[in-house]
């Protein structure tokens, strides 16, 4: 899985089709992932960390589900679309208006489709589009979390990793120690908010009184040494 992930992060960092249609759809969550960038390279991701525990608070108020355009059944293709939903479809429409710039970078995707043989009005052409668009769209999830976890709930995926399903117990040491290493860092956040947020994130299923990695957070770690990511602090 790790080859995967490699092969997948050279490969789209080499294609700018994906990158676009992710910013198409997915303008208000990346804009927000924008404004909060305080530093980002590539391909050696170096991205900086939340001045405070409070970040991650802050962060997770805000529900992924609250961003995701909701999908028709067949059933209902003909019903009225409700008009919260027809004012989104039309901003996704025409995001990035006539601007200069994105209409010369429209052209240069359509050349570079046309020139690997994926016609626009082909069935496959999507189903590559989208295929690209999901892995964009992990990438890009990845390095949110990257961003806002620390250093010991790092510590604890990969103690989960490796040795299966932990007890709640056996986390709160490393939050503790930590706190006591960083106790003007960490503040007021307490063990529950640490624990919280991870499993807001997905990277972890915590059912008191068991700890379990999740499919996302394994690949999340396959992310962090493919990527070299630096280690983060705390």
């Amino acid at each position: 899985m790790i080859e995967l992930i490699k092969v997948l992060v050279e490969r789209l960092l080499g294609w700018p089709v994906a990158v676009f249609v992710l910013c198409l759809i997915f303008r208000k969550p990346l804009k927000s992932f924008l404004e909060r960038i305080v530093l980002l390279k590539a391909p050696g991701v170096e991205v900086s960390a939340p001045a405070r525990a409070e970040q991650q608070l802050i962060e997770t108020k805000n529900p992924t589900t609250d961003d995701q355009l909701v999908q028709p059944v067949d059933a209902q293709r003909n019903l009225p679309i409700p008009e919260g939903l027809a004012e989104r479809a039309t901003a996704v429409r025409n995001f990035g208006g006539q601007e200069p710039i994105v209409l010369e970078q429209i052209e240069i995707i359509r050349h570079e489709l046309q020139e690997l043989q994926f016609p626009l009005d082909s069935a496959d052409t999507s189903e590559v589009l989208i295929r690209h668009l999901a892995v964009t769209q992990l990438m890009n999830r990845f390095e949110r979390t990257y961003r806002l976890i620390f250093g010991s709930q790092i510590e604890l995926l990969r103690l989960a990793n490796q040795s299966g399903p932990l007890q709640t117990a056996a986390a709160e040491p490393i939050f503790e120690a930590a706190k006591s290493a960083a106790p003007e860092f960490y503040g007021e956040y307490t063990f529950e908010q640490w624990l919280d947020f991870l499993r807001k994130q997905g990277v972890i299923v915590a059912d008191d009184p068991s700890i379990v990695i999740s499919v996302y957070g394994i690949q999340f770690l396959s992310w962090l040494v493919v990527t070299q990511a630096p280690p983060k602090p705390h």
